[in-house]
C-alpha cells in the first residue's frame, strides 16, 4: 500500500504536460500531433465531406417536402373556402372587417330585419356594399339565422310603422288643410 502522498502525486500525474514527462520539447510534441492530426485528416476527410454533403441533400429533401406539404395544404384550404356559398363568404369579407364572426353568427333576424340591418349598416356606418352583395347576404343570413316567431312578429310590426308613418302624416296635413 503507498502512502497517501504518493498516491496524491500518482493522481495529478495524468494533469502535468506532457513535454514535462517525456524527452521531446512542447514544440516537438506539437509538430507531432499537427503531423497526426492533418493526417488522420487527411484520411478521413473526403469520407467527412461526403457524410456532411449527405446531410445537407438530406435537410434539402426535407426542406423541400414541408414547402410542398404546405403549398398542398395550402391549395386545399383556399379550395375548401371558395366551395363555401356566396353568401358566407361575403358576409366573413364584408361583416367581420367591423365585428367579430362570432357575433354576425348570434343575430338572428326576418328578411325585413336583416334588410334594416345591412341598410343601417350602409348608411349610417359606411358598410361599403354593392346592392348585389346586399341581396345575397340578406339571403344567405335569413337562410342560416332566422328569427324566432316573436322576433318577426316585432319586426313585421316595425317595419309596418316605418312604412305607414308618412302616410300617417300625410293624412294628417290634408285634415290640417281641409279645416283652414
Amino acid at each position: 500500500m503507498l502512502p497517501p502522498l504518493t498516491r496524491l502525486l500518482l493522481g495529478l500525474l495524468p494533469l502535468v504536460p506532457a513535454p514535462l514527462l517525456a524527452d521531446m520539447s512542447f514544440d516537438e510534441m506539437m509538430h507531432e500531433k499537427e503531423v497526426e492530426e492533418r493526417s488522420l485528416t487527411e484520411q478521413e476527410f473526403a469520407a467527412v465531406q461526403r457524410r456532411l454533403e449527405a446531410e445537407r441533400e438530406e435537410e434539402r429533401r426535407r426542406l423541400a417536402q414541408q414547402e410542398h406539404e404546405a403549398r398542398l395544404r395550402q391549395e386545399a384550404e383556399r379550395q375548401r373556402l371558395a366551395a363555401r356559398p356566396l353568401g358566407e363568404r361575403l358576409v366573413e369579407a364584408r361583416c367581420s372587417s367591423c365585428h367579430p364572426l362570432e357575433q354576425v353568427v348570434a343575430a338572428r333576424h326576418s328578411r325585413p330585419g336583416w334588410h334594416l340591418t345591412m341598410a343601417r349598416m350602409h348608411y349610417w356606418h359606411g358598410a361599403e356594399l354593392t346592392w348585389a352583395e346586399h341581396g345575397v347576404i340578406v339571403d344567405h343570413l335569413t337562410q342560416t339565422q332566422p328569427a324566432t316567431t316573436r322576433q318577426s312578429m316585432i319586426e313585421y310590426a316595425v317595419l309596418a310603422a316605418l312604412l305607414t308613418a308618412p302616410l300617417a302624416l300625410w293624412l294628417r296635413q290634408q285634415r290640417q288643410r281641409n279645416r283652414k
